[in-house]
């Protein structure tokens, strides 16, 4: 007689908090409750290292604290650092392209080092000593989060004076350059936004592995990653491949977390540039890692879902929390339920 068949459990659906969420949580004391919430309407809450980075920056270090007490009252899992996501993708599209820029003798050591640090250490740190943690910045973000956001400022207020439509801004564009330059564009010459950036980001990424002159910040971050994998020798024998590479070869549908990243700091022009524009750039790259996204935020939801329209992969819903603290666990059962 053959065996039962015993039927798969349904996927959970995975449900990913803004900060804002986690701050109404921790003001009302409600950390314990929404981890409830998940296990009686069985959903997964995934935490993301960038949340708890935001938490880290605020001035009031005793509100901060009651945050962190909400993010880590209950089971969640934690995910890669958008760093880890983004070198991830591009080591898998470089094995699926370009295998001659891999080293034959790769090194992980320090990956496996990074990725305990983010997904394990840091969150036990985090509970161990929360003061220290904010006192000296150990998890703090670089002053790339004050470029960043400078940066997105400037062009918004350039843009609206030259009389630019901003959200035309989101899609290609025709760059010049050098003749080996020019043989890596796609024949029409046209070159997607996002690509042109994470080009950009990736060649200074090959530079400073190439010769380190970084202490911190974004691309020694993602040279940490990288480094133990590539030959970069190789790869700045022939820049003119490497640039077809980004330009027209890798596909978008493989960059979740690269093309979340760069598309939502454009689309953020379209509404007010803030102090948390940064920060929400980055909790974007997560978009592809979660099911719901709640956020109490509601030009961040405009964002995420004009990003949606246009993604070639499946993105996060969005969905907002309003109303006041003490009602919180109450509306997120109803936006949760109301999107199943």
């Amino acid at each position: 007689m053959s065996a039962a068949r015993i039927p798969k459990r349904p996927k959970q659906q995975r449900v990913l908090l803004d900060t804002n969420i986690w701050s109404m949580l921790g003001r009302t004391g409600n950390g314990p409750a929404f981890y409830a919430l998940a296990r009686e309407m069985d959903f997964e809450v995934v935490v993301a290292p960038s949340i708890l980075l935001e938490i880290a920056r605020s001035s009031n270090v005793e509100a901060s604290a009651r945050d962190r007490d909400a993010v880590l009252a209950g089971h969640r899992r934690h995910l890669p650092t958008e760093a880890e996501l983004v070198t991830t993708e591009l080591l898998d599209e470089i094995r699926r392209l370009h295998p001659e820029w891999l080293l034959n003798r790769p090194d992980d050591r320090d990956w496996k080092q990074l990725h305990r640090f983010w997904t394990v250490e840091l969150w036990r740190h985090a509970r161990r000593d929360w003061q220290a943690v904010v006192d000296t910045g150990a998890v703090a973000p670089t002053e790339d989060v004050e470029l960043l956001r400078t940066a997105q400022a400037k062009l918004k207020s350039a843009m609206l004076e030259l009389k630019i439509n901003v959200p035309a801004a989101r899609g290609q564009i025709k760059p010049n350059g050098p003749q080996w330059y020019q043989r890596a564009l796609p024949e029409d010459g046209w070159v997607d936004l996002w690509r042109l950036e994470a080009w950009e980001q990736s060649r200074k990424v090959i530079m400073e592995i190439a010769r380190p002159s970084l202490r911190d910040g974004t691309v020694r971050t993602l040279a940490d990653w990288l480094e133990g994998f590539v030959d970069v020798a190789v790869i700045r024998r022939d820049m003119e491949a490497f640039t077809r590479f980004w330009f027209a070869e890798v596909e978008a549908s493989h960059m979740p977390c690269e093309w979340l990243s760069f598309t939502a700091q454009r689309y953020q022009m379209v509404s007010k540039v803030t102090d948390s524009s940064p920060f929400d750039a980055q909790h974007a790259g997560y978009l592809a890692e979660c099911d719901l996204f709640l956020t109490a935020d509601r030009r961040f939801v405009l964002t995420i879902e004009s990003m949606a329209r246009d993604s070639p992969f499946d993105v996060a819903t969005p969905l907002r929390i309003a109303g006041r603290g003490d009602t919180v666990i109450d509306e997120i059962r109803r936006v949760i339920s109301a999107a199943e």
